[in-house]
Order: C-alpha cells, then structure tokens, then sequence
C-alpha cells in the first residue's frame, strides 16, 4: 500500500527515507543510505569523545563539513580543519575526535559500497580523547 511507505515528491522527484540513528557518549550519527550500491550518513563528534582506532576493509571517506579534528590515520596523526574531504583506504586504522574542547565536529561519512551490516569492522586497543 503506497500509504505505508515514507516517500515524499518533490517536483517529480522521489525522496524515501531510509534513515537508522544512534548514540553513545560523545557522538550521534544517522544513516541516511544504506544500501549495496553504498552507505552515506551524518555524524556529530562532541568534545571529550573517545575515539576507538578501528579498520575495515571497505574504504570510506568523511566530509568534515564543521570543527577541527584530531585524526590518526595508520601511524600518523593529523589535525584536520573543515571544510575538507579525507580519504581512508581500505584497510587502514584510522580514528577522529575534536581537537578542542569547545566545538562539536560535523560530518559527512561514506562507503562505496555497503550494506552497513556488511562492513566488518575491526576495532584496535587504541582511543582518542
């Protein structure tokens, strides 16, 4: 039934939500695609976040669209200011918190592939505070 189905149209084009969020402490983050072509979502980075260092196989890109981040990418740590556009290869451990203590981070995260319960995520024994 067309009634049941989350979909608005604008000027002939069809916008269906498909959204799943979720929090823990220091961070909330929805997804707003999540499918086999790809997974894009928003995510909000709080002061005093503790960043677990993970890795997966699937590489994926965040859009720093506000904030400074604190970012270890493999060995190496980067401060990141937005606007930017940071690449993560496959593979790599990588982690992101804010690098004050006073301004959130907001962001973009995407997969070019997914679904997101297809992506095995490997978490390390290291955090960021």
């Amino acid at each position: 039934d067309e009634d049941d189905v989350d979909v608005d149209v604008f000027e002939g084009a069809a916008v269906q939500r498909l959204s799943t969020h979720a929090e823990e402490e220091g961070i909330a983050w929805t997804t707003v695609s999540d499918s086999a072509e790809g997974v894009i979502g928003i995510a909000v980075v709080r002061p005093g976040y503790r960043a677990q260092l993970h890795s997966h196989q699937e590489p994926e890109t965040y859009v720093l669209l506000e904030g400074v981040a604190h970012m270890v990418l493999g060995e190496t740590a980067y401060t990141v200011q937005a606007p930017a556009i940071v690449n993560i290869p496959g593979g790599t451990p990588h982690a992101m918190t804010p690098h004050t203590v006073s301004v959130a981070v907001r962001m973009l995260y995407s997969f070019d592939q997914g679904p997101m319960e297809r992506i095995n995520y490997q978490f390390h024994n290291h955090f960021l505070s």
